[in-house]
């Protein structure tokens, strides 16, 4: 006969209460079947606990923490992607309800649903960027014309102008404090949302241009 309430008890014996382990040691006097099982589990144990422990095969350790930083980044952008969902859909029946009289809060929130969809993208390029970093790369960088021959100077540059077909267009660039002036480096093109602009991309970039060795271009978007 089978007693799955005492066989339970059995299996979880280290978090047993006074009185459940008295009862499971009469009942183990009293039954042949689960005397016997008791038995044979304890040696099982016992020999599951001697067993000499098995090393992990070379790089398991960093293959796990890279892929639980990846998995970490993945559920915090679909989670703000949810929140970004639910304000949306909440927006959308409170403006059912109250009509025009919400119309003039509709602009300020579309610019923070926008700028919280740009700060995602930026998130998933540097991503990129990380994992680039980390590939060999099967050719040096090729130089530009203009390497060598610029006169700008490291550091944030914003307020620079440029002739596009007539109209003067600002944009914005970001140089790591180290680079000599020479050396080719790779470029980052980041165009910034709605309600946002090219000096703010660029002093977000600044860090990340100075720990992996990149130039950061922001155009700035005309007036709407």
């Amino acid at each position: 006969m089978k007693h799955p309430q005492f066989e339970a008890l059995l299996f979880d014996i280290d978090h047993l209460g006074h009185e459940e382990r008295i009862a499971l040691e009469t009942h183990l006097q009293e039954c042949e079947q689960c005397n016997a099982l008791a038995t044979s589990w304890s040696d099982l144990e016992g020999k599951m606990l001697s067993a000499p422990q098995m090393e992990p095969a070379t790089g398991f350790t960093e293959r796990f923490r890279e892929r639980l930083v990846v998995y970490k980044r993945r559920k915090q952008e679909r989670l703000t992607l949810a929140v970004i969902l639910a304000i949306l859909i909440s927006l959308i029946i409170v403006t059912g309800f109250f009509g025009a009289e919400l119309l003039t809060f509709v602009p300020s929130a579309v610019s923070f649903l926008l700028k919280s969809i740009n700060g995602l993208v930026l998130l998933g390029g540097l991503g990129a960027v990380a994992v680039a970093q980390d590939e060999p790369s099967s050719r040096p960088p090729i130089a530009s014309a203009g390497c060598g021959d610029s006169e700008i100077d490291s550091g944030k540059h914003q307020g620079l102008t440029l002739d596009v077909d007539g109209d003067e267009r600002q944009w914005a660039m970001y140089v790591p404090e180290a680079h000599d002036g020479v050396t080719p480096l790779p470029l980052w093109l980041q165009f910034h949302g709605y309600g946002m602009s090219a000096a703010g991309e660029v002093s977000m970039l600044r860090a990340d241009a100075e720990e992996n060795g990149f130039v950061v271009v922001a155009p700035q978007a005309p007036p709407s």
